[in-house]
This record gives C-alpha cells, sequence and structure tokens, in this order.
C-alpha cells in the first residue's frame, strides 16, 4: 500500500529507472551478507532516504537497546505483573460479556468482518501478499479484522470446551482467550494509526510538497478507497469492538499485549524489512544514532496511551 502507491507518486520512477531486487525468502534464513540488497533501497523505491540510513554499520545505541528490549519484555512475562490467568477475565466473564450470537451487535461483528476482510482482499488482490505487510498499518487492520472474527465465533453455539459457569451458553475458550488479547492491541494499533497518519504525517507530507500539482496528486491519493478505510475508518471500529460492543476493564495483561504486538513490529522492521531495503519509516533505522531514544518513546508512548484509554 505505502511503498507502491505513495512512491510511484512523489517519486515519479518510470519501470526503466527502477532497479529490480530479486530476494529469496530463504536468504533471511542467513546472517551473512545482513543487507540482501547492496544499496539498502528495494528496487530503487526508497533511494529518498540518506544512505547512511540505508547501508553502514548499526549504530552502539542501537545494539544496547534492542537487547535490552527483548530483555525486558522477557522479563515482563515473569515478574509479579505478568498477564497471568488471573489477570484477564476469567473464560466465563469473556463469553457472557460477548454479544450473543444473531444478536444485533453480533450481526454488526459479522458486517465489519466482511467488510474488512473484502478491504484486506483488494489490498492483496492489486499488491500481493507481502507488500501489503510491510505496513503498520496493514498489520493493525488485520489484528482488528481477527479481533471482530473470533468476537464473532465466541458466541458461536460450538459444542467444544462447555461454560462451566453458565451452562446456557456454549464458551469455545480458546476463541474467547484469543480474542481478548486482541482487544487492547487492536485498540491501541488504531489509536497509532489515525493520529500518525492523519494528524502528523499526512499533512507533513503536504507541507513538504513544491508545486500545486502535486498536492493534489496527493490528496488524490490520500482519498483512495482502502486508505480511507484503514487510516480513518479503523479507530471507530476499533473503539465500538474493544468499548462498546463488549466492554470490561482493561488490566496489566492488556498492556503486556499491546506492547507485545508492536514490539514484534518493530522488531519485523529491523530483522527483515532493513535488511530487505524496504525503509518506510526511516527513523526506525537501527543505524541512527538516535533510534534508541525513538524506540524507548514508542513503547513509552503505547504505555502512556493505555493509561490514558484505562482511566
Amino acid at each position: 500500500m505505502f511503498a507502491t502507491d505513495f512512491v510511484s507518486t512523489h517519486h515519479n520512477q518510470s519501470p526503466q529507472n527502477v532497479r529490480v531486487s530479486t530476494v529469496s525468502s530463504s536468504d533471511l534464513l542467513f546472517p551473512s551478507p545482513w543487507l540482501l540488497v547492496p544499496t539498502g533501497s528495494y528496487n530503487g523505491y526508497f533511494d529518498w532516504v540518506p544512505k547512511h540510513l540505508r547501508v553502514g554499520p548499526w549504530s552502539v545505541s542501537s545494539i544496547i537497546a534492542l537487547p535490552l528490549i527483548l530483555l525486558g519484555a522477557m522479563w515482563s512475562t515473569t515478574s509479579t505483573r505478568r498477564p497471568t490467568a488471573a489477570a484477564y477475565p476469567s473464560f466465563a466473564f469473556c463469553t457472557s460479556a460477548y454479544p450473543p450470537a444473531f444478536s444485533w451487535f453480533w450481526l454488526y461483528n459479522v458486517i465489519v468482518t466482511c467488510w474488512m476482510a473484502f478491504v484486506l482482499g483488494r489490498n492483496i488482490r492489486h499488491e500481493g501478499w507481502a507488500m501489503p505487510y510491510t505496513t503498520f498499518t496493514v498489520w493493525s487492520w488485520t489484528m482488528l479484522l481477527l479481533r471482530h472474527a473470533l468476537t464473532v465465533l465466541a458466541a458461536l453455539p460450538i459444542p467444544l470446551f462447555y461454560d462451566e459457569v453458565d451452562t446456557t451458553r456454549y464458551g469455545f475458550r480458546v476463541i474467547s482467550q484469543l480474542a481478548e488479547c486482541l482487544r487492547c492491541p487492536a485498540l491501541l494499533n488504531s489509536v497509532v494509526v489515525f493520529v500518525v497518519w492523519n494528524l502528523i504525517l499526512a499533512p507533513g507530507i503536504y507541507l513538504t510538497l513544491e508545486t500545486t500539482t502535486k498536492r493534489k496528486q496527493f490528496i488524490r491519493w490520500l482519498f483512495q478507497f482502502n486508505l480511507i478505510n484503514q487510516h480513518f475508518l479503523s479507530l471507530p471500529l476499533a473503539i465500538t469492538s474493544a468499548i462498546v460492543s463488549a466492554p470490561r476493564q482493561f488490566t496489566d495483561a492488556d498492556l503486556w499485549c499491546g506492547l507485545a504486538s508492536v514490539v514484534s513490529y518493530l522488531l519485523f522492521y529491523i530483522l527483515v524489512l532493513d535488511r530487505l531495503g524496504v525503509h518506510l519509516y526511516p527513523i526506525f533505522s537501527p543505524r541512527s544514532k538516535y533510534c534508541a531514544l525513538v524506540w524507548s518513546l514508542v513503547i513509552v508512548g503505547y504505555g502512556a496511551l493505555f493509561r490514558w484509554i484505562q482511566h
């Protein structure tokens, strides 16, 4: 989505000027060479990113910060505030709090699930499986889609794992627990996508464009069908799913799940996309001397956003 449409719109690279990068997925299994695209710019799409952020050794701060982030994540699972079974709402609460099958909210979730799958399918049909999932936007959209789909399935009369508390309900416990794990990450990610794109990146890009023609092209690109859905519609959908249709109080376990989701994408960006020369978010580059600060601010920001939503 972002890499193909945005680059082609604003950098006007004709097929003759694009360098074709051939990389096999098996190449990612071996650490040498680290950069699988020698120029650090996949197909030449990211030549606009400063070279020192694309090639060369990692900064000292990134080498120190990355293991600390991983150790912190592992420590949080063994601390006294870890997401134990007690920290989650009980399975009985999960299943009883969800909209009953064929209720209005349940039908709403069915419709939203189908709609989100349709939008994602458009992404995949136009760009293939790989390119959309390089973006945090599509990661967030998919997580929200799964949250809605699991909420639908959790209310169905599946004759497995009957609810021990409310015997009138069929609680498919694994599905309901997965849905609860996605509740907070889907909401936090949607808030971040909405705020960062609509209030920071989009206005910033618009102001940096030099000509009226380029600004008009950007506005037309900005209001494409998929972008409107994934950058605007995702937030009200996430709020309805996490807060309105099946409400409960957020716990520290939710915070851990939210942080796990953003750290997972950060690792994917650093360990996979960086090697492929896909620099959608150059501020995350491990070659920047400020990367440790940026990574830390992202994690702290997620924690602060969670506390604000919680209270």
